[in-house]
Formats: structure tokens, C-alpha cells, sequence
């Protein structure tokens, strides 16, 4: 005869289940979750995963905040940029000519 195997130790029934995937997953509605807990065989942590992979306003899958927009330096560094500018400037020209 062949014997079916036991279910793991931390096995929970279908209904336990799906109320810890409901209070895990309060946007969701039952049917989806209990199509989602079907779809992984009642692997809760499948489940889990898939549903996070799916769920974009979870925090687990939420895009990063914005990065704020780079200041422009303070008018005290604008003279010194400029006068580096300047140099960069000269320097290339120094350079084209010394080539010739």
C-alpha cells in the first residue's frame, strides 16, 4: 500500500490561511487571495512573495523616494567657478597651439 505523507508539523488549514493572508493583505479582496494561495498549492510563503511581487503599494515593492534636485552653488563659489572656467579655457588653447 502506499502511504500519503504527513503534512509538515506547521501546516494551518485553508481558512486560517487565508485569514492571515486577509489581515496581511487588506486591499485585497478573498477571491484573488484565495486564487493566489491555489496557484502556490497553499504555500503560504509563495504566496507571500508572489503577492508582495505583485502588490506596488507595498512597501516591500515601493518605488524609492525622489531624490531632491541638485542646488545650484551659493553666489560666494560663482566668481571662483568662473574664474576656473577661465583657466580651463586658456589652458586648452595653450594646448591647441602647442600642438601645431
Amino acid at each position: 500500500k502506499e502511504r500519503k505523507e504527513d503534512p509538515p508539523a506547521m501546516a494551518i488549514s485553508g481558512r486560517e490561511a487565508l485569514a492571515l493572508l486577509q489581515s496581511m493583505f487588506q486591499d485585497w479582496d478573498e477571491e484573488s487571495l484565495v486564487a493566489m494561495l491555489q496557484a502556490n498549492h497553499g504555500h503560504m510563503e509563495h504566496t507571500i512573495e508572489m503577492i508582495l511581487r505583485m502588490d506596488t503599494s507595498s512597501p516591500a515593492v515601493a518605488a524609492p523616494p525622489p531624490v531632491p534636485p541638485v542646488a545650484p552653488p551659493p553666489e560666494s563659489l560663482a566668481p571662483k567657478i568662473d574664474l576656473d572656467l577661465e583657466l580651463a579655457r586658456q589652458l586648452s588653447i595653450e594646448d591647441s597651439s602647442s600642438r601645431a
